[in-house]
């Protein structure tokens, strides 16, 4: 399966280490965003916009989407936003998350599947078919 993972740039390690767990099942991702130059406020126009773009193109190309929301302190701006664009392109949603995001409207949707492991996560996936 093709995979998009999103979550919060600062546990990009973290990520990084699950999408290798979902690699090692056989499924493909789309965009490796944690392999993006970090420039946070310094970034300019131009690589924000690429950055923008390649991750769009990789939820376009993605048969499943997973955001990763288990800090409840983080605002998590970009994720769902990319989240809000995976389920308007009719995407298949799967969110990892902390209970404190139960009472988020968009989370309730029919096409999102809530977790709230990784492990949950990757048993929903199973291995490539």
């Amino acid at each position: 399966m093709r995979i998009y993972v999103a979550g919060k740039w600062s546990d990009k390690v973290k990520i990084k280490a699950f999408m290798n767990r979902l690699t090692a099942l056989g499924h493909i991702i789309t965009e490796d965003w944690t392999l993006h130059p970090d420039g946070g406020p310094t970034k300019s126009k131009e690589l924000l916009l690429a950055d923008a773009q390649a991750d769009l193109a990789g939820i376009d190309s993605a048969d499943c989407f997973i955001a990763i929301l288990d800090d409840p302190a983080y605002r998590y701006q970009g994720t769902f936003f990319e989240l809000g664009y995976a389920v308007a392109q009719g995407k298949r949603v799967v969110v990892i998350m902390d209970p404190f995001f139960e009472k988020v409207a968009f989370l309730a949707l029919p096409q999102v599947t809530r977790v709230t492991t990784h492990d949950v996560a990757l048993e929903i996936l199973g291995k490539k078919k």
